[in-house]
């Protein structure tokens, strides 16, 4: 079950004055650190995907690092955008619950509407950091099924204390990435943890992605966001702790 994402629309106005008296100073290396961005992407890809009569649909896969050692990335706000052939804008918006420091999230989408895209472009906004460490249910490495219609399975564990996410799963949504040659991403599949029942606390269930892989397919990566209920970040989601 595709799982619909909740157009996210940020505008920011920075206006910063400095003033300087005296000698010219040099810039200090950590307010350049400063200003390089929290969340970065590191790899992004899309496949398109013909049905029958000629529709179309791009599946999309990114990779979002959180380049800090010491810092959770709080409330990742992400905007895929293709720009089409025809000059149209087709948009899929995502809050994410959080990254961990130094950990890569994978993010997948579709974006339906018989696009054409000619371009892909990615934004990411983080609304907050913390020295608190973000939380994510633990995924093992996503095995590939071979066969006739190949298809991806993960296992993901409950890390949280007395069952938390049991009540928040069925708001959470497992991200696959399809990797090919090269480490090129050619697509993804999302997955509702709604669609199974998930365990107790510190056991885990096996997840297998809702439809085929594309071809030349070599490996898979997997991500989960807990507590997107489509209305915004939950604050007593177990990934805070």
């Amino acid at each position: 079950m595709w799982k619909k994402s909740i157009e996210v629309v940020i505008a920011s106005l920075l206006l910063s004055t400095a003033v300087v008296t005296g000698a010219a100073q040099a810039v200090d290396s950590r307010q350049a650190r400063a200003t390089a961005p929290l969340v970065r992407v590191v790899a992004k890809g899309y496949s398109i995907k013909t049905y029958q009569f000629g529709a179309t649909d791009a599946d999309f896969g990114l990779a979002l690092r959180n380049t800090s050692a010491h810092l959770s990335a709080v409330g990742v706000a992400v905007t895929v955008t293709f720009l089409t052939t025809d000059g149209a804008w087709l948009r899929n918006s995502f809050l994410l619950d959080g990254i961990p420091p130094g950990r890569t999230f994978y993010l997948s989408g579709t974006s339906s509407g018989n696009p054409k895209p000619r371009a892909m472009r990615v934004s990411v906004h983080v609304e907050r950091t913390t020295q608190a460490h973000v939380v994510l249910p633990v995924i093992a490495a996503p095995t590939i099924t071979r066969g006739a219609l190949p298809e991806a399975r993960v296992d993901v564990t409950d890390p949280y204390s007395a069952g938390r996410m049991l009540g928040f799963a069925p708001d959470g949504t497992l991200y696959f990435v399809y990797f090919g040659a090269g480490g090129h991403i050619l697509g993804g599949d999302q997955v509702s943890f709604s669609q199974y029942p998930f365990p107790p606390s510190g056991s885990h269930e096996k997840y297998t992605t809702g439809k085929p892989l594309p071809a030349g397919t070599l490996h898979v990566q997997a991500s989960a966001d807990l507590c997107d209920n489509g209305l915004g970040l939950v604050p007593n989601c177990p990934v805070y702790g």
